[in-house]
């Protein structure tokens, strides 16, 4: 309506910039006045917000007394400044969203409470379970977790054995081997083995909560930019309360002694400069720039799986010197994949049909990589009875009166020259034995996926150090 060519009706259209500038300056920029005068009798503290405060009641009452100069007949040369105010709070609020929206992007790119179960089931004294709200849960209940089910707690296991996947909390894709004695953590998904647990830490503060609480605390964050801002207020917004007084006292001057004008006119001329430089000191452009810059750059990282607790991570990044990769499903894909195979046996065919059938539909990565390889050759499983998986070993069964085992080096006990080439060479091997003879071993890899070679050079194009560490091992690979 301010700039609208609109025919002349000038009360009329006064009123209705009357009616919608009150609504405006009550109900939106009426919370800006309790909380600026909060701050500055009770804290003694000048913030950015008083500023908005001078400048839109100075335009908005200015306006007003036009507007009643106006309705008498005898209207100011200055006019109404109702678009002005308006303006002004508008700004302020867009740049206030822009910043909250920023934040709770930033917080929906993961859905941390997500990982919390909703259920647990209770065991009793009895050994009788019962399911229940997870949030029934109190110290030293203890509770059953079956295969493939998600940890509702944090506790530590009593009984049973299993692999546990941790990766939508830790990061780390491979199971983590839990048995008696070991903590688990809420989130995490259970493997094959059943497992009985005793609370540790009830569901509200267990480590889902907290990193949720840890993710929350982005939405209250706010650039240092924006702190240097308010800080600095104390001292700003005195001096440009007094430039504006000088710069009303200077025109009331110019407007008399220059221009000949009435007291009256220069005094109004000198208001409308004096509010103008109130206006262009409001700091709208810190308001809506650095939000701006937030939401763009968190829905960009979020995208690529970066999230930034609050926005001081976003303004220190470019300091970056160092960046540390856990090699296991960070640098490389998390997905073992047989890269060669060596067979101890003059019946390579009837090992690789044992073996399918003692791997199949065992859930382990390495497992899954073992009978991937040998469905890709067209292998038929042969039946498996007793089949068992034994935490942190492999899995065993038996076929025909054979006993068959497959599993880790360690635990089967072998320095075949095939086994040691395999380790020697950087491999993880894999051994499939029949009755306790080695018969085959799977030389395992984890491939690095397409771009980290792009993004370990594009790091050291920029002279940062990439730092590689798996289990005790870290390597430092320099720019």
């Amino acid at each position: 309506m301010a700039w609208a060519p609109l025919p002349s009706h000038g009360i009329a259209y006064s009123s209705a910039s009357l009616a919608l500038a009150t609504i405006v300056q009550c109900a939106i920029a009426g919370p800006f006045y309790p909380n600026t005068l909060k701050s500055l009798i009770f804290s003694s503290m000048v913030e950015m917000g008083l500023l908005i405060v001078l400048s839109t009641s100075a335009a908005y009452i200015l306006s007003v007394v036009s507007f009643g100069y106006l309705v008498t007949g005898q209207p100011l040369s200055a006019g109404e400044l109702f678009e002005t105010s308006t303006l002004l709070v508008t700004l302020t609020m867009v740049g206030r969203y822009i910043s909250a929206l920023a934040r709770q992007k930033a917080v929906e790119s993961i859905s941390v409470r997500s990982l919390q179960a909703s259920t647990a089931l209770l065991v009793d004294e009895a050994g009788e379970g019962q399911e229940i709200d997870v949030r029934l849960l109190q110290y030293g209940d203890i509770f059953k977790v079956a295969p493939d089910a998600r940890i509702p707690t944090d506790g530590t296991v009593i009984s049973g054995a299993s692999g546990i996947n941790e990766s939508m909390v830790t990061g780390e894709s491979r199971p983590v081997e839990k048995a008696t004695g070991s903590s688990v953590i809420a989130g995490s998904i259970n493997g094959s083995g059943a497992l009985t647990i005793r609370l540790t830490r009830l569901p509200e503060d267990n480590t889902v909560n907290v990193i949720s609480g840890m993710v929350d605390e982005a939405k209250l964050s706010k650039p240092k930019v924006q702190d240097a801002a308010d800080r600095v207020a104390s001292y700003f917004v005195p001096t440009v309360v007094g430039i504006t007084i000088i710069t009303f006292i200077i025109w009331v001057a110019i407007g008399v002694g220059v221009r000949k004008q009435s007291g009256a006119n220069a005094t109004v001329q000198a208001i409308t400069y004096a509010i103008t430089v109130l206006i262009v000191s409001c700091p709208c452009a810190i308001g809506l720039a650095v939000p701006m810059v937030i939401v763009i750059v968190s829905g960009v990282a979020a995208r690529r799986g970066v999230i930034f607790k609050s926005a001081d991570g976003i303004e220190v990044a470019y300091k970056t010197s160092h960046v540390v990769f856990d090699k296991t499903g960070t640098l490389t894909q998390g997905k073992p994949s047989v890269a060669r195979a060596v067979y101890e046996t003059d019946d390579p065919e009837s090992a690789k049909s044992l073996l399918l059938g003692l791997v199949s539909g065992i859930k382990h990565p390495v497992s899954a990589a073992i009978a991937a390889h040998l469905n890709a050759q067209g292998v038929s499983a042969s039946a498996v009875s007793d089949q068992k998986t034994l935490t942190g070993k492999g899995v065993e069964g038996t076929a025909s009166g054979l006993t068959l085992r497959a599993g880790n080096s360690s635990w089967l006990n072998f320095s075949n020259p095939s086994v040691q080439s395999i380790l020697a060479q950087g491999y993880t091997a894999f051994c499939f034995t029949i009755n306790d003879s080695l018969t085959a071993v799977f030389a395992l890899e984890d491939a690095l996926p397409p771009d980290a070679a792009a993004t370990v050079k594009a790091l050291h194009e920029r002279d940062i150090s990439v730092i590689l560490s798996q289990a005790m091992t870290t390597v430092l690979s320099a720019p």
